[in-house]
């Protein structure tokens, strides 16, 4: 299977992150998005069905890290991972400079900014914390496009009948505390 790192046309890194989470037990791509579905990601409850991993905690697995964890290269690519990613990176409390010191370190900048992006234009709510985020990373090439998920992926679209119009809204998925 291809992994993220090959898919964005990067070297593969071996990530001290995940040698620290094989560590607590958590082996597998599916425990960290088990994980991120206990912490609010609950729009991918399904992508965790079979996983029996039990979260350490915020104090043993920051938020931060957990996203960075989830969007590292050494993954087989997986398009939930990302978009679970963006989810959690989207909730309260979300430190833009650990994010993207950790995102650094492991590498996984452009998957990163190419979500960072994608709230940059749409996400409406939280424009200030896109923006630092972004501004944190340093610019890294952006992704060729159909490489990553499209950002329609990490919102809601609804469609709102109104005077027999359909008018096509977009909500930003957060991590639900």
């Amino acid at each position: 299977m291809t992994s993220l790192a090959a898919r964005l046309g990067e070297s593969r890194h071996a990530s001290v992150l995940l040698r620290r989470l094989r560590r607590l037990g958590l082996c597998d791509l599916r425990d960290l998005i088990a994980i991120a579905v206990q912490r609010g990601c609950t729009h991918y409850r399904s992508a965790a069905d079979g996983s029996d991993a039990n979260d350490p905690g915020r104090d043993v697995l920051a938020d931060e890290e957990l996203a960075v964890a989830l969007l590292t290269g050494e993954h087989p690519f997986d398009p939930v991972a990302l978009r679970c990613a963006a989810q959690l990176v989207s909730g309260a409390g979300i430190d833009s400079h650990r994010l993207s010191f950790l995102a650094r370190r492991e590498r996984c900048e452009r998957a990163l900014a190419h979500i960072a992006r994608a709230g940059m234009a749409h996400d409406e709510k939280d424009r200030e914390f896109w923006k630092a985020l972004l501004d944190s990373l340093r610019s890294p090439q952006p992704v060729p496009p159909g490489v990553l998920p499209h950002w329609t992926r990490f919102a809601v679209l609804t469609g709102v009948q109104s005077g027999g119009r359909r008018e096509i809204k977009s909500v930003w998925l957060r991590a639900r505390r």
